[in-house]
């Protein structure tokens, strides 16, 4: 029975200190209407600087300011998504970058 508990614990140990356990922790946010994101990023002084697909044909959108930025994706659910991880303070930006 020890046994059996000490493996239990070590199997649970590891999956919560696992990628796979912190990256359902994160916090998803989520907008279903494009008027929410764009009254939040008027907050913030954000323009987009950039959209395109990834390699996963999921739309992707870059939006930034002298202060900020904030990288938001395409659900096929037709939501605009993004995660705390995908916002932060811009360092550096290009203005009239053209590709």
């Amino acid at each position: 029975m020890k046994i059996l508990f000490s493996l239990s614990l070590m199997l649970s140990v590891l999956f919560y200190s696992s990628r796979v356990a912190t990256s359902q922790e994160a916090v998803m946010v989520c907008f279903s209407d494009t008027e929410s994101i764009r009254e939040a990023l008027r907050k913030y002084e954000e323009e987009k600087v950039f959209s395109g697909l990834s390699k996963e044909q999921v739309l992707i959108e870059l939006w930034a300011s002298d202060n900020s930025y904030t990288i938001f994706f395409y659900t096929p659910d037709g939501r605009w998504c993004t995660f705390p991880s995908m916002s932060g303070h811009t360092i550096e930006i290009k203005k009239g970058l053209k590709i």
